[in-house]
């Protein structure tokens, strides 16, 4: 895995693909390399840390909020809606 990153240069993993030999050889001749790629593609630029803002408070009609927005709960129990801050 340390040697599959230490390949791909500060672009996205489909133009580091595209631009590293090492690394296009890599995924054409390994199977789990060409998975892991694949998916790390999909992930790539997803949200990936919790922040709660206590500023915003949702408010729903009668439907749960479940039906308008993702939902997390927190450690301690909060219910959180999962939404980026222009959203």
């Amino acid at each position: 895995m340390n040697e599959i990153a230490k390949l791909v240069p500060l672009v996205t993993l489909k133009e580091a693909v595209k631009s590293e030999p090492r690394l296009k050889k890599l995924a054409k001749s390994n199977f789990k390399v060409k998975q892991l790629l694949e998916v790390a593609q999909c992930l790539e630029g997803l949200h990936r840390h919790v922040l709660m803002r206590a500023t915003l408070v949702v408010i729903s009609d009668n439907k749960p909020l479940m039906h308008y927005s993702p939902l997390y709960r927190t450690t301690t129990g909060e219910v959180c809606t999962q939404l980026t801050q222009t959203e």
